[in-house]
């Protein structure tokens, strides 16, 4: 088993530092961005009479993420969430009608 001596931890510890600083610098760079999208999505969504729960068992994530999207949090998976939400938004209006034509 190969050790790492104590500069190349130091130069391990340095990176990782390095790397979570560039992700807060994201996060704080987007979430002005996050936090418009997500108005917009709950914003539709309630117009539609929608409810997060209903969203959220359709594409497969928990309320919490639906909470966190809407609110403009990080959000793992932000791209897959989103575009899968606003799907839901055409397809559940799409749906009761069908289901009401059918009664």
């Amino acid at each position: 088993m190969m050790y790492k001596t104590s500069d190349e931890m130091e130069r391990i510890g340095e990176a990782v530092m390095a790397s979570k600083e560039r992700h807060q610098e994201y996060i704080l760079k987007m979430t002005p961005k996050w936090k418009q999208t997500g108005e917009k999505l709950r914003k539709s969504r309630e117009s539609l009479h929608i409810s997060r729960r209903e969203i959220s068992d359709l594409i497969g994530a928990s309320v919490s993420v639906i909470v966190r999207l809407e609110d403009g949090q990080p959000i793992r998976r932000r791209c897959v969430v989103e575009t899968s939400y606003r799907s839901m938004l055409r397809f559940i209006p799409m749906q009761r009608q069908v289901e009401a034509d059918l009664k």
